[in-house]
């Protein structure tokens, strides 16, 4: 029994000799960082084994760089891992990654994240763009909020833009730090997609003008998504094969009729080229339209050609989507 209990401690002592890696809090978040600023910190990695725990090699995410580390720990020692992030090109959510290699067996490699989020000095929630749908005849508004972050005393001097599609609204709503801009669609503006840049004057020192894209798209109460069907270059043999799960070769058009209840549609094409399918939604305001191209009219050249759309929306009896594209032959 002493002989067995005396070779299950050798075989034990035997199992743990080496390197042995442990990592001290992997993970670090910081909080919020003003853009421009550099991100430090130092990871612990702990060698609890009876041989020297060696780096045999590092990788870091792009603009995190390590500083300084041991290559080699001895047993029962520790090193720091000291990381920089440079934030001048940064901004949000950030989550970076120091990987180190080890000549640890039962671990030969440990991964080190960072996370945390970059601010800019003058920020825009939720984003520097304004998106806005409207139905002609109802408009629409949008909102997004501009804030200050370094400490200066903001100040909005001048928002100037073009007054043909959409007006603004500038609102206070922490002196010096806080404002919402709100953008309005005009409802008799003109019909169709529009965008510009938004231009902001501020007091900031390196900001004095910033910009923000607006987008919107005033649209009639029954409309197609997309405004036109685009098939782009196809090979004409694909077409000819009866292929339908190639890319590009079958679009889908969306039509809409805003708070319809019983909308109905029917959809023919202006070239035997063209073949159609069409589902009505279940709620009754909507039709999803399939174009196929139709394999014996396949030829070689410019695809020119309308979907057309007949409803029973007095106001809108007929819709004419443009359809394009090109059938190449196997020359191109």
């Amino acid at each position: 029994m002493f002989r067995s209990f005396s070779c299950l401690l050798i075989a034990a002592s035997i199992a743990s000799a080496g390197p042995k890696a442990k990592p001290i809090a992997a993970q670090h978040h910081f909080e919020s960082v003003l853009q421009g600023q550099r991100i430090q910190h130092q990871f612990v990695l702990r060698n609890e084994g009876d041989e020297a725990l060696r780096i045999t090699g590092a990788s870091v995410t792009p603009l995190m760089k390590l500083l300084k580390s041991a290559a080699v720990i001895p047993p029962g020692g520790e090193t720091q891992l000291a990381v920089a992030v440079e934030t001048a090109d940064l901004a949000g959510d950030y989550e970076g990654e120091l990987r180190v290699q080890l000549n640890d067996p039962a671990m030969p490699e440990v991964v080190f994240t960072m996370r945390g989020r970059v601010v800019p000095p003058i920020e825009f929630k939720p984003m520097a763009a304004f998106y806005a749908p409207a139905e002609k005849g109802k408009g629409a508004s949008r909102s997004i909020e501009i804030l200050g972050n370094d400490g200066t005393e903001l100040q909005i001097l001048e928002i100037k833009h073009t007054e043909e599609f959409f007006t603004t609204r500038l609102e206070t709503l922490e002196s010096g730090r806080r404002y919402r801009l709100t953008l309005n669609v005009l409802p008799d503006g003109p019909v169709g997609r529009h965008t510009e840049k938004i231009e902001i004057r501020t007091n900031h020192p390196k900001h004095p003008v910033l910009f923000v894209e607006a987008n919107t798209w005033l649209r009639y109460r029954v409309f197609a998504f997309p405004e036109k069907v685009d098939f782009g270059a196809i090979p004409t043999a694909q077409v000819q094969a009866g292929r339908t799960d190639a890319p590009g070769l079958v679009q889908v058009v969306m039509l809409h009729s805003s708070g319809a209840k019983e909308f109905k549609a029917g959809v023919t094409s202006s070239d035997p080229l063209l073949r159609v399918r069409s589902q009505a939604g279940p709620t009754g305001d909507r039709y999803q339209i399939w174009v196929y191209l139709d394999p014996v009219h396949a030829k070689p050249g410019p695809i020119k050609a309308q979907l057309i759309i007949e409803t029973n929306d007095k106001e809108f009896p007929r819709l004419e989507i443009p359809v394009g594209g090109e059938l190449l032959n196997p020359r191109q």
